[in-house]
């Protein structure tokens, strides 16, 4: 929604830089959120039995953590890039 026409413009006051610093902060517990996910995920498989319906839906939980990071993480650059080629309506 923010690449439609001019919306990252329109959205740019909220793009300052102190908030973007801040919102990467936060993605960072998401990072690692997934990461420990991932080590439980291996642990599932290489431990005590389980049925395969439990490490299914770890995984999948896993998928979508991992594309909902992918896309902090793109709107997170868009938002740089914004500020840093002060676009219409960022605030600095």
């Amino acid at each position: 929604m923010l690449v439609e026409n001019d919306a990252l413009g329109s959205a740019g006051v909220y793009f300052r830089p102190g908030k973007i610093i801040q919102a990467a902060r936060i993605s960072a517990s998401g990072v690692r959120a997934f990461e420990v996910t991932a080590d439980y995920r291996s642990e599932l498989r290489a431990g005590r039995p389980h049925p395969d319906q439990t490490i299914r839906r770890v995984a999948l939980r896993l998928a979508d953590m991992a594309t909902r990071i992918e896309a902090v993480r793109a709107l997170l650059g868009r938002a740089a890039q914004a500020v840093d080629d002060k676009t219409a309506g960022c605030a600095e």
